[in-house]
């Protein structure tokens, strides 16, 4: 089958083969690919297959073998040697795996956009739009913007069986992982954290969800891990929409040069030795690979657009979300807020897959912990949606035992390739930094 040069065809390859050696990332795959997402007939064929084989239970090369024997399909999918040669020459490491399935989506997602634009114009040859200009180019958009709005679940219970594909993946990412000279995460630059994170840090394709309460420290948590990411020289998308980004630029300012913020805001009770270090550290860190775009008001269709746009430009390795409940829904539903938050956490998951980032998602826990005698959060805490955990491969908690309290707990409650935790940090409220706690170091 002849393809345009664009067609993706590379990417399907890497991703169809990455999945025969490694069949338990398909639960992932599927919540992002679908069939009709392929331009090449054969991997078409192969996915179908795969999907109707994980419906019925483990996904396999055996399995997927004698279910396209049975239905007649092998020849139409390639033969033997077409499936050989996707085993043989497939890297099938996780990360390119999930980096394909990326491509995949996005490649198919250009296809369905020329064909839109054609039938536009078709439409408008034949006359639409001359009685109500407006309207038609309306109903155009819509249709553009739907295609933007991300694919659709496949398997029948997502979350479910992607938990079953963890239990089974889980020891080969380990022991891929070892094999490596170095650890394939990203770094958050708090070492104990790290140490209990798969791969040694941030993955792409994962989401954590890091809760607080009010006035406990979201922002400042992940300004010190986004600044703490750039510092390594990390490229990261900063989205705020609960700040301007003249405020949030002053934060990382501020706890860069250990200025009071409050200093900050009143120029003329400066220090010169503050002055000094302010325009010394607006030098060092102005060439960060660090984006603060102001996102308020923003739908999950907007961020997909902004994470696509920096990634092909600046290519963004990270991104970070303050905050997720303040993400608007694509599709409205004043009925149930739960439903809209559930719906912006799986586009998060999704442009997370697609576009081989690490997500960053801040939320708002419920109040119900300062009700309790153990103010300690849990997952239950997490405010209007259980989609955010099951969705999440990663939940941290912060925990502060008041607002005056330095002494911080980074609480791993979900560890989806890892065991639960606690992680000691220190807040520091003048700098709004969290910092590595030292045993043995007194805080004043």
């Amino acid at each position: 089958m002849s393809m345009a040069p664009d067609a993706g065809y590379e990417a399907e390859f890497n991703l169809v083969g990455g999945l025969l050696v490694d069949p338990g990332l398909f639960d992932e795959v599927a919540a992002v690919v679908q069939p009709a997402d392929f331009a090449e007939g054969r991997n078409r064929v192969l996915f179908e297959a795969m999907i109707d084989v994980r419906a019925a239970g483990p996904l396999n090369v055996v399995a997927l073998f004698d279910a396209l024997t049975a239905r007649g399909l092998l020849a139409e999918a390639g033969g033997v040697a077409y499936l050989d040669d996707l085993g043989d020459r497939a890297v099938g490491i996780w990360a390119t795996t999930l980096c394909a399935a990326g491509i995949v989506k996005r490649k198919a997602r250009l296809r369905s956009l020329r064909r839109e634009c054609a039938r536009a114009v078709e439409e408008m040859d034949a006359g639409a739009g001359a009685d109500d200009e407006h309207g038609y180019v309306a109903s155009v958009e819509d249709r553009i913007a739907n295609l933007a709005g991300g694919a659709t679940t496949t398997t029948a219970d997502r979350d479910a069986g992607r938990l079953r594909a963890v239990l089974g993946a889980t020891l080969n990412e380990i022991g891929k992982a070892m094999g490596e000279r170095e650890d394939p995460g990203i770094p958050t630059g708090y070492p104990g954290l790290d140490d209990l994170l798969l791969g040694g840090g941030l993955l792409p394709g994962h989401v954590v969800v890091v809760g607080s309460r009010t006035n406990m420290g979201k922002t400042a948590f992940a300004l010190s891990l986004a600044s703490n990411l750039a510092r390594a020289d990390c490229p990261v998308l900063f989205l705020t929409n609960e700040q301007p980004v003249t405020e949030v630029g002053h934060r990382v300012l501020a706890s860069e040069a250990h200025v009071p913020l409050s200093r900050l805001g009143r120029p003329r009770q400066l220090l010169q030795a503050e002055t000094d270090r302010l325009v010394e550290t607006t030098d060092r860190i102005a060439g960060w690979p660090l984006w603060l775009v102001d996102a308020s008001g923003w739908t999950v269709t907007q961020i997909r657009g902004a994470v696509a746009a920096h990634r092909e430009h600046h290519a963004v390795r990270v991104v970070c979300v303050d905050y997720v409940q303040l993400v608007r829904a694509t599709t409205p539903d004043r009925n149930s807020r739960e439903r809209e938050v559930a719906e912006v956490s799986r586009g998060i998951k999704r442009l997370a897959i697609e576009y081989g980032v690490a997500v960053v998602a801040m939320a708002q826990l419920n109040r119900e912990t300062e009700k309790r005698k153990d103010s300690r959060p849990t997952l239950v805490d997490l405010r209007e949606s259980g989609a955010l955990e099951q969705d999440a491969d990663v939940v941290l908690l912060i925990h502060r035992a008041s607002r005056e309290s330095k002494d911080a707990e980074l609480i791993i409650a979900k560890n989806r390739h890892g065991p639960p935790g606690t992680v000691g940090l220190i807040f520091r409220p003048d700098v709004v930094r969290f910092e590595t706690r030292i045993p043995g170091h007194w805080y004043g």
